[in-house]
């Protein structure tokens, strides 16, 4: 079993106009990494370079990008444990809905004591399986719709 983080349980980054501005510029100097000469280092306060591996390049490269549109960074490990309230506000759901949803097994939960404590993993998966099942119902109704001549 993986340990829980310390608090900060999830870390939001936003960003001000001016870290706005800098962040679109950021993300011009970084270069694709499909590209052969896609490579980025950090550099310490002695000067010593270190290479960014691909995968904290990817990151990096998608933080900026998401920044410099004016959306927010969610930082977390993905094995991060959540409490029912954390888990409901990040699924924009009231904790009592969510209690439902675990009591009709459509997200599972550990228990640690008397509470019940949910993987971010999970919710990040679930909210994208929402996403979608709302996306396509929504499209299966513009179809309805569309035949009923709704739209003329």
């Amino acid at each position: 079993m993986h340990e829980a983080l310390a608090p900060p349980v999830i870390d939001v980054i936003e960003s001000n106009a001016a870290e706005l501005a800098q962040a679109g510029r950021l993300a011009r100097l970084f270069p694709q990494r499909e590209e052969a000469h896609a490579v980025a280092f950090l550099v310490g306060n002695q000067q010593e370079r270190i290479e960014l591996p691909e995968p904290l390049y990817r990151v990096l490269c998608d933080a900026l990008a998401i920044i410099s549109r004016g959306d927010a960074v969610v930082i977390g490990s993905v094995h991060q444990l959540l409490t029912t309230t954390e888990a409901a506000n990040l699924l924009g759901i009231s904790r009592q809905y969510l209690i439902r949803l675990i009591q009709r097994n459509e997200l599972q939960c550990e228990m640690v004591g008397r509470h019940r404590r949910l993987r971010l993993g999970e919710i990040l998966t679930y909210r994208k399986q929402r996403a979608v099942h709302r996306r396509k119902t929504l499209e299966e109704l513009t179809v309805i719709d569309e035949e009923l001549g709704a739209y003329e």
